[in-house]
């Protein structure tokens, strides 16, 4: 069992080496902690500011085109979406992620129909593949 996690994921990290993605890269754009955000949540809201979170994943769940992660950091944690519509790269990084890999989100805030305070990413970086 353990075997065949671990064969999956390095096939994963493999497909994303193939796309020339490199799933260790040495420096990320983090411009924000996740309680940051937090607590300047309605300023950055009206603004639409654009920022780049990094944490780990803890949960992935897809509908169709659109994929929403929770990621943490030291700080807390948040959801991401992410839409084929809207993002760079979507299917590669949609098939190649998993729980416990870091990410890198790039996008603006926004409220989901549900009231979930998440960050829409236009963009998705691997920075650690577990």
């Amino acid at each position: 069992m353990l075997e065949d996690i671990m064969r999956e994921r390095m096939k994963k990290r493999e497909a994303l080496e193939k796309a020339g993605v490199d799933p260790y890269p040495a420096t990320v754009k983090r411009s924000s902690t996740i309680a940051a955000v937090l607590e300047t949540w309605p300023k950055l809201l009206k603004k639409k500011s654009p920022l780049a979170l990094v944490g780990r994943v803890f949960a992935i769940r897809g509908q169709g085109g659109v994929a929403f992660l929770d990621i943490q950091d030291e700080t807390g944690k948040m959801q991401i979406v992410f839409r084929k519509d809207n993002a760079k790269n979507f299917d590669l990084i949609s098939d190649n992620i998993d729980i416990g890999d870091f990410m890198q989100a790039s996008g603006a805030t926004f409220v989901t129909k549900k009231g979930e305070k998440s960050i829409d990413a236009k963009e998705l970086l691997i920075i650690t593949k577990s």
